[in-house]
């Protein structure tokens, strides 16, 4: 986004898309890179609507090797930049993370 503003507004406007960030259950997940919280939020109730929400905490672009509680393969979508990202057959996704970048995978 070109500003703060727009980021927030973003933000705001896809957290309320997605009611399962704040109804749901959440769950760590766990992964080998330090500086990226990982979380997963999923309703019983709502298949489907399941998401995965990373942030890169630290100011270095870091690779991400998540094994994904969600049926394999799949394309999951960044709802916060568009872009689609790959879950192989093994449940495994491989995402590259810029600093302090987050991303919302649907």
């Amino acid at each position: 986004p070109s500003s703060l503003l727009a980021w927030i507004t973003l933000l705001v406007e896809r957290y309320r898309e997605c009611p399962v960030l704040a109804w749901g259950r959440c769950r760590v997940l766990d992964h080998d890179t330090p500086a990226v919280f990982a979380l997963h939020a999923d309703d019983p109730d709502a298949a489907g609507r399941d998401v995965v929400t990373l942030h890169n905490l630290g100011s270095t672009p870091v690779r991400v090797v998540l094994s994904m509680p969600v049926p394999a393969p799949a394309t999951l979508t960044d709802l916060l930049g568009g872009t689609e990202v790959e879950v192989d057959r093994d449940g495994r996704l491989v995402v590259e993370m810029e600093g302090y970048g987050s991303m919302w995978l649907r």
